[in-house]
């Protein structure tokens, strides 16, 4: 069975968030990453954008899975409405050879890219 490149993406921030030390700083990266501002997230999974600032600065306890699972797609759907770029991107990354266990923040292969 094969997934697909949005489905893989959505594992590893999943995953990066869940297992991270600091999953807040880890939400903002993902976030600056997709370049989504904070009320458009907020929005896009219905709660205020204090409540994704308290997540980022760890002013909240880590996000629950309800709240990850959310996130995600909500970071997903923003870039699919806006044309997929960052998915594409990703998806780029991983047929070019790199091992995703590598690739930690898209930003890094687009400047090493240019």
């Amino acid at each position: 069975m094969t997934t697909t490149v949005r489905e893989d993406l959505a594992h590893r921030i999943a995953g990066e968030i869940t297992l991270s030390d600091d999953p807040g700083a880890t939400m903002k990266k993902w976030r600056t990453d997709f370049n989504i501002s904070q009320t458009e997230l907020a929005a896009e999974i219905d709660v205020s954008s204090s409540v994704i600032s308290d997540y980022e600065s760890g002013r909240r306890e880590s996000p629950g899975i309800g709240i990850v699972r959310r996130l995600v797609s909500a970071l997903l759907d923003i870039d699919d409405d806006r044309g997929g770029r960052h998915i594409r991107q990703y998806g780029r990354v991983l047929s070019a050879g790199f091992d995703n266990e590598i690739v930690h923040d898209l930003r890094d292969i687009r400047r090493r890219c240019r």
